[in-house]
């Protein structure tokens, strides 16, 4: 017995030295320093377009308690909490031989130079694409006029030279004002538990502190929307966008058609997949004023959204499809086509029937409103209205009511998501 005893003690040395490294790993993985990502000299083109690390999904659990019932409950998801991720970039999606006039153009921009001659010279299509990629990827350059731009070709229609031309001169100051706003809000977004979470919080950020307008120099960008509180449908796509991209959750824009206008909005990737978001869809606020809204008074029906949802009021340009000026659009467009971190499952609001949306009315009584998502089929308003009846007479013992309710005709309607509030007489 005595013979075995050094040996077993060395054991459990091994043992505990294994412990206290993998403690070490998994705390250090979870917490990173958040930045912007920079691309300098000293990057390599491997760094630089570099996909980045697939994030695992954090566990999911369906909310349990509720009482049984003769169909299937709807049950908010529980998500798990994860650390603080590192900024991304969207430079891996360039294609490869776009990315040497891409990079020189995105550094220059970067460093605010207005004059630009490529090392390489460039075919005018080539040039064009390579410009959309910098444009659309990196919404920090809000100071670039990206209409109004001047290029020379050589015989050939090689590309050569570019001038670009800024919105005004103190484009520096301005972008110390709109970086100490993003870091604002990412560092308040990363108190939330888990992406999805802080992504919802962004999104309700920029509806309470964005008014929508379309007569100002910075509003089709992050600075309108984020410093003047001023913006249109790119502004608020673009500062979304910013904002995600340091929160590490790769966020793209999407140009296209709503309400017969051409608009944008976003496709962001939680864990794999791809959902649309549509900041400017959900603000509904007056546009004359800021509002202060709690997440249960803000539209959400534009908050992760598949495809099949958005298509019956958004209509998406094509990928590599051009404007009336000739631009490509959505040169980068993936698929969204899930439902997992749609706001209204998340939350315990996404009904398949008019049972399952009486059961939604009951949990949320106490509020006396609800906003349910509707999966598959949308019920008639006029059965929707009658189960809110069943559901008045089960819940109330006596008295009427008035209620307020979301017409047909309404986009958000459209859009599978029905908005229901009532006072008892």
């Amino acid at each position: 017995m005595t013979s075995k005893k050094p040996v077993i003690a060395l054991f459990a040395v091994i043992i505990l030295a294994a412990v206290l490294f993998a403690v070490t790993s998994l705390t250090g993985s979870h917490l990173t320093e958040n930045g912007a990502t920079k691309i300098s000299p000293t990057n390599t083109q491997a760094d630089i377009f570099s996909s980045p690390s697939p994030d695992a999904v954090p566990s999911t659990s369906e909310a349990s308690g509720f009482a049984a019932t003769s169909y299937q409950p709807v049950f908010p998801v529980n998500i798990g909490s994860e650390g603080v991720k590192t900024a991304v970039s969207l430079h891996h999606n360039v294609p490869e031989n776009l990315r040497a006039a891409y990079v020189q153009m995105l550094d220059a921009l970067k460093e605010h130079q207005k004059d630009i001659n490529l090392t390489k010279a460039e075919s005018e299509d080539d040039f064009q694409r390579a410009l959309i990629y910098v444009r659309d990827f990196n919404p920090e350059l809000f100071f670039v006029d990206w209409s109004l731009y001047n290029y020379k070709a050589t015989a050939s229609k090689n590309v050569t030279q570019i001038n670009f031309n800024f919105i005004d001169d103190d484009v520096k100051e301005k972008a110390i004002s709109l970086e100490n706003e993003v870091q604002k809000i990412v560092e308040q977004a990363n108190r939330y538990p888990n992406a999805f979470e802080r992504e919802l919080f962004v999104h309700d950020y920029l509806v309470n502190n964005t008014v929508y307008t379309v007569d100002t120099p910075y509003c089709g960008s992050a600075y309108g929307a984020l410093v003047e509180h001023k913006a249109r449908c790119e502004g608020y796509a673009r500062a979304f966008q910013m904002i995600m991209l340091r929160l590490g959750i790769p966020a793209y824009s999407v140009i296209g058609t709503a309400e017969n206008e051409r608009h944008m909005w976003n496709a962001v990737e939680l864990y794999g997949n791809y959902y649309f978001v549509d900041v400017t869809f959900d603000d509904n606020s007056a546009e004359e004023k800021l509002t202060a809204l709690n997440e249960w008074e803000i539209s959400h029906s534009c908050f992760n959204m598949p495809e099949e949802i958005i298509s019956k009021t958004h209509i998406i340009s094509p990928s590599g499809s051009t404007d009336k000026y000739g631009a490509y659009q959505n040169l980068f467009l993936p698929e969204c086509n899930r439902y997992d971190f749609n706001y209204y499952r998340i939350r315990g609001l996404m009904a398949e029937n008019t049972e399952q949306f009486k059961y939604i009315l009951e949990k949320n009584s106490s509020q006396k409103r609800a906003c349910v998502f509707f999966k598959g089929q949308m019920p008639s308003s006029a059965s929707l209205q009658d189960a809110f009846g069943e559901f008045f007479e089960n819940q109330y013992s006596s008295g009427g009511y008035s209620i307020y309710y979301t017409p047909e005709t309404s986009p958000v309607y459209k859009r599978n998501v029905y908005e229901i509030s009532w006072t008892i007489d």
